[in-house]
């Protein structure tokens, strides 16, 4: 589960509380908590608000991995 590891990881690197991180993109606690734990999936401008908190593009935040062009 690419995005709850890499929530967590995110977070930690920032030396901030899942209570931090709730506050910060307006849910509650337990609703952050439930994206880390992988039992729910945040909605599109919840994943752009964790994106711009973390400087990252949501593609990192997610785990997704694009493969490069190939023009040859």
């Amino acid at each position: 589960m690419k995005l709850a590891e890499n929530l967590i990881m995110y977070r930690k690197s920032k030396k901030l509380t899942q209570a931090d991180i709730a506050q910060r993109i307006g849910v509650d606690v337990r609703a952050y908590q439930r994206y880390e734990y992988g039992e729910r999936y945040p909605q599109l401008p919840l994943l752009i608000a964790l994106a711009n908190l973390y400087g990252i593009s949501i593609d990192e935040l997610v785990g997704h991995e694009v493969e490069g062009n190939e023009d040859s």
